[in-house]
């Protein structure tokens, strides 16, 4: 308890032991609550003083306690364990973003950065594009997607290749594949800043292609499922709008870089007012290309003036 007290002192945070919370009274071991930049932050430690590492079993009753329906809502959640854990409970963890500590690391940890906002950026995956082998040369993409019939080797209409594709990856692919999936996601997140795709191929031996009259013989259909699963640090800034009559109206501007998006909101002061929220998404530019365009620039110009000089 007073390890954590004395790290998060300069941030005037407030570090409660055994606290009790909501109408039933639910005990928090130690609650940290605190106002950072312009956002209110609970962090809930359970600490456990045990001999033998800590199982799953008892992990489960944790996670019962805050993510449960009805659970205690608490923006992060820790847990402290003299001895550790075993691993079945650092994978599960890791899964829903508990954070895990021995006593040792929690005396050295810098409490703060649990204070930091942050923004969850996710997008359902869905399908972006399919590949045919044989490969089927054709301009417009999107139309031979969306409005070829594909046939089976009976003579059958399945429909558009999407909708085919569609039908067999989440139909099919996704209930056997599930460990997969959530693999490739975590890859992902970490490899790829929250944003890739995964390439699944579907045996079609036999099948026809058919678009514009023309019948085109495949063996094979490879879905581009896209992937969005990104989290970043939140950046707020206050401003205030002064009107000709002398009325002031607050707003933040929070901005995140996210799965390759640039995202930007506009809030109100009051969030509960049905004012109108104003979200812009677009794509963000990683300083690795803005390096190459300069550097592209700056070889253009060098060039340019080169030949004005010759």
């Amino acid at each position: 308890m007073s390890l954590i007290q004395k790290a998060l002192a300069p941030s005037d945070a407030t570090v409660t032991d055994s606290a009790l919370v909501g109408e039933d009274s639910r005990e928090i071991d130690i609650l940290i609550d605190g106002k950072f930049g312009h956002f209110q932050m609970k962090v809930a430690v359970e600490a456990k003083d045990e001999k033998r590492k800590m199982d799953l079993v008892k992990f489960e009753s944790i996670i019962g306690k805050y993510f449960s329906e009805g659970g205690i809502k608490v923006n992060k959640v820790v847990v402290v364990t003299r001895a550790g854990f075993y691993n079945p409970v650092k994978e599960r963890a890791k899964l829903l973003g508990i954070d895990l500590m021995t006593l040792q690391e929690a005396k050295t940890t810098n409490w703060h950065r649990f204070s930091n906002a942050s923004l969850s950026f996710k997008v359902q995956p869905h399908i972006c594009g399919l590949d045919f082998t044989p490969p089927i040369s054709r301009l417009d993409s999107q139309r031979l997607w969306n409005e070829a019939t594909m046939l089976c080797p009976h003579g059958q209409n399945h429909g558009s290749a999407m909708k085919r594709a569609a039908g067999e990856v989440f139909g099919r692919w996704f209930p056997k594949n599930l460990d997969m999936f959530n693999n490739a996601v975590q890859q992902i997140q970490n490899e790829h800043d929250g944003a890739g795709h995964i390439h699944i191929t579907m045996p079609h031996n036999g099948w026809s292609v058919v678009f514009h009259g023309k019948k085109h013989q495949i063996t094979s259909m490879t879905a581009r499922l896209h992937i969005v699963s990104a989290s970043a640090d939140i950046n707020s800034t206050e401003y205030e709008l002064c009107s000709e009559d002398g009325t002031t109206k607050r707003f933040q501007k929070i901005q995140a870089t996210a799965g390759g998006k640039k995202l930007t909101f506009l809030l109100p002061e009051t969030p509960h007012v049905p004012e109108k929220i104003i979200l812009n998404i677009e794509d963000a530019i990683s300083e690795a290309k803005k390096d190459r365009d300069r550097r592209r620039k700056t070889l253009a110009r060098h060039q340019k003036n080169s030949k004005n000089n010759s």
